[in-house]
């Protein structure tokens, strides 16, 4: 799901959630995450101590004072709000002749995925079933994917 479909009203609704995020400019955020960008600068400190999540970032280290700054904003920020990071703020580079943001992206998503995995299988009972997308093309920036997977709370079960 983009950034801009975020409910920041849902957010105590998901136990785990997973953010792939790009930035843009000066260390900000992409167009479809300006509102949430902007929820998190502005929120009173939700309570997501709930909440367990991870970052990826997509960004140009080139860049050098703002290199990946969405990410570290949103690591921190959702961080300071209570919650876990389950696994460590990770920071794609497409910087250089050689652009290694998809092998940097390809090396965390399995990883992640292979600590995410055991999380959601723990319940294989229930109907809910949430889908993490493999690819979910980036067509405004550099990124390989900008998305962010939310788990329900209750009992679910994974699939890929």
């Amino acid at each position: 799901m983009s950034l801009s479909q975020f409910n920041v009203h849902k957010s105590t609704q998901y136990s785990t959630v997973i953010f792939v995020v790009a930035s843009y400019g000066t260390g900000g955020p992409t167009d479809d995450a300006t509102s949430f960008y902007n929820w998190l600068k502005t929120s009173l400190k939700p309570d997501l101590s709930h909440m367990q999540y991870t970052v990826f970032g997509c960004g140009n280290s080139d860049y050098t004072d703002s290199y990946n700054g969405m990410a570290k904003f949103v690591d921190a920020k959702i961080g300071a709000f209570g919650a876990t990071r389950f696994f460590d703020l990770s920071l794609g580079d497409a910087a250089g002749e050689i652009d290694h943001l998809d092998n940097d992206y390809d090396a965390w998503e399995g990883r992640v995925l292979d600590v995410v995995a055991p999380m959601a299988t723990a319940d294989t009972t229930s109907s809910t079933t949430t889908t993490i997308p493999a690819t979910a093309q980036c067509t405004s920036c550099c990124c390989p994917s900008v998305w962010a997977v939310f788990l329900p709370c209750k009992d679910y079960e994974y699939t890929v």
